[in-house]
């Protein structure tokens, strides 16, 4: 998803799966299994590994990365080509930390994804 990043939460496997199963669960709730979204296209549409940049939009108008990250099931991700909904989505994040929402409520951002995939967390 454009502007998320998700849950790679934290060094010890079975804590990272179960954080990344509550992300996922949120995900299917929003965007059940063969619904169908929109994809809005900023100005990159894929990255350096070639995976699809997009914005996902619900059937009902729900841009459903902003919701992943309110709900904090992901973080808002600054990306210098894809800005478009950025400010948003700093917004959604400071809501949802404040407010310690979904993973931030225990812990679960204590090591954002791009530490972890990087193995800077202990």
């Amino acid at each position: 998803m454009a502007g998320a990043s998700g849950s790679s939460a934290s060094t010890r496997r079975s804590s990272r799966s179960a954080r990344g199963g509550s992300a996922r669960a949120a995900l299917e709730r929003l965007a059940p299994r063969r619904s169908t979204v929109a994809l809005e296209f900023d100005r990159r549409p894929r990255d350096r590994y070639g995976r699809l940049l997009a914005y996902l939009i619900a059937a009902d108008g729900t841009v459903i990365n902003e919701r992943m990250i309110a709900d904090g099931f992901a973080l808002a991700y600054d990306d210098r080509d894809n800005r478009a909904r950025a400010e948003a989505f700093r917004r959604a994040e400071r809501t949802a930390r404040s407010g310690r929402a979904g993973l931030w409520a225990a812990g679960g951002f204590d090591c954002p994804p791009i530490d972890f995939r990087r193995d800077r967390c202990r």
